[in-house]
């Protein structure tokens, strides 16, 4: 009897380039963070016939094989920065040395220097609120805060002005003692951002080709692998869910041995609603006259759809490898169904007004020193529908178009920061 395959032997493995399109020397591939990662691989080749030969086909020439790839899996915690980043064609840049990154956009952080007194009240959704004297600096969310030798994390600053001498208030991860008086305030270090770009950053995948429960495997490896387009779902005390479009080269015949190593990695945390998402902010922007301040509609579900016009294979005539991949242009949108409350109205003015407006989606993840936040700085709906029923809670579908933040747009917590999104991570 011949031997069979050996699914449960399959496995697939990815390394970043150093080079667009070259697996690196002696590899150490890391295990794929994802569900699904099926790939696609499909010939290019270019056939002659002859009407000398009846019309029957006399040769056919093969130029490699483009790679397409759907990828999907729940979000963990540090397991897909790097695709976000090749996703957005940024990097991740530590808050207090934001620069301007080679072919990328202009970005600055400013450091703590200090702030003084304040209140501490609860807040919704078992948030603090916190309001002090003065802040020097510019604090950022998911930067730590400690207040009386506790730690925090900073939310969002809700009322939209600059921070200054000026009373602020600011909203906290979770519910602190109701405190009067001068208190001793300190903050940690900035977080990290990520905020799209036009840099470059591609992966290799290896795919083993089990031969039989008792045979060798083989491998196929692909590469230039970029991602082009993406979904970030964010259901009901759910997993948040990441689905990747990714397109590269095949490299060749398939290996029977893998070039390097086989990494162990620990998986991160599962990222799941409902139990660290600390809710989602529409923050208004100064001279609007409906979006005047911050909103917190409770949502049933949040879809950031990360999509690019544009971002396809760059062919070329000298070889049949790829010169690379168009930039693109980056249009996302961001779909999300609302229970209806009491700001429906001022949504739907919003939208008649062509109002701008920042969103602010979490943070979300549930780890200490480990959340995400996403952040778009310049919003506008596009359609705000109340869906028909009526029985049942009352839900409108909301989509909004993020835009390239403007001067005219900023609005915080990133108004220095001229980009469509920016996703921030603790430091570490």
């Amino acid at each position: 009897m011949a031997a069979q395959t050996s699914n449960i032997a399959r496995g697939q493995r990815y390394i970043p380039e150093t080079t667009l399109g070259e697996t690196p020397t002696a590899p150490a591939w890391l295990p794929l963070s994802f569900s699904t990662f099926d790939v696609t691989a499909t010939e290019i080749s270019s056939e002659e016939f002859d009407v000398g030969d009846r019309g029957q086909r006399t040769s056919t020439v093969v130029s490699g094989h483009d790679v397409d790839v759907s990828a999907s899996g729940t979000m963990r915690h540090g397991d897909h920065d790097g695709w976000l980043a090749s996703l957005l064609q940024g990097s991740w840049y530590n808050g207090r040395a934001l620069t301007s990154p080679t072919g990328g956009r202009p970005q600055r952080g400013s450091a703590i220097a200090s702030a003084s007194g304040g209140t501490v009240a609860d807040d919704q959704v078992g948030n603090s609120a916190i309001t002090v004297a003065s802040v020097t600096g510019e604090p950022r969310p998911l930067q730590t805060v400690t207040i009386n030798s506790r730690a925090y994390t900073l939310l969002f600053k809700p009322d939209g002005t600059a921070y200054g001498t000026a009373p602020t208030e600011l909203i906290l991860d979770r519910p602190l003692e109701a405190q009067t008086g001068s208190q001793n305030i300190t903050w940690g270090p900035l977080p990290d951002v990520l905020v799209n770009g036009e840099e470059t950053s591609t992966f290799s995948s290896a795919q083993n080709l089990p031969q039989g429960d008792a045979g060798d495997d083989s491998w196929r490896i692909a590469v230039g692998l970029e991602p082009v387009a993406s979904t970030l779902t964010f259901p009901s005390r759910a997993p948040v869910n990441l689905d990747l479009t990714l397109i590269g080269r095949d490299r060749g015949d398939p290996v029977d041995t893998l070039p390097g190593t086989l990494a162990t990695a620990v998986p991160g945390q599962l990222i799941t609603t409902g139990v660290g998402m600390k809710g989602v902010a529409f923050i208004g922007r100064s001279g609007n006259t409906h979006m005047t301040g911050t909103y917190r509609p409770v949502l049933e579900n949040i879809t950031v759809s990360h999509t690019y016009v544009g971002r396809d294979r760059q062919a070329q005539v000298v070889s049949s490898a790829l010169a690379g991949i168009a930039r693109g242009g980056y249009q996302p949108t961001i779909t999300t169904r609302a229970y209806v409350g009491t700001n429906e109205a001022r949504f739907q003015a919003a939208a008649n007004n062509n109002e701008h407006y920042g969103k602010l989606i979490g943070p979300f993840g549930f780890v200490d020193g480990m959340n995400y936040m996403v952040y778009f700085p310049d919003i506008q709906f596009f359609s705000n529908n109340l869906e028909p029923g009526a029985t049942g809670s009352s839900i409108k579908t909301m989509e909004q178009r993020p835009n390239i933040a403007s001067s005219a747009a900023r609005v915080d917590p990133y108004g220095d920061i001229r980009g469509t999104v920016v996703i921030v991570r603790n430091a570490r």
